[in-house]
């Protein structure tokens, strides 16, 4: 029996938030993104802090630090032209 050993771990809000991002984005017209990061002290990867759905790639791009690593969570549409 092999055993499982995980570094980091996802809170059961996290995974809500998750949840809510990928449903509430699933008919978007326009690209959206959140920023996740590792919480140092209890090893969980959660959302920033300010919890903003990001409507432009330069906003996000604006807002993420130089030297602290995040997760970026995109949704991007894409739509298939049927001719």
């Amino acid at each position: 029996m092999s055993s499982e050993s995980r570094l980091y771990t996802f809170s059961e809000e996290t995974k809500a938030h998750l949840r809510k991002f990928r449903l509430g984005t699933s008919r978007a017209s326009d690209p959206q993104a959140v920023i996740y990061l590792i919480d140092k002290q209890s090893k969980e990867i959660r959302q920033d802090e300010d919890e903003t759905v990001y409507k432009t790639l330069e906003d996000l791009a604006d807002d993420l630090p130089d030297h602290s690593p995040r997760f970026v969570l995109l949704s991007y549409p894409l739509t298939l032209s049927l001719t």
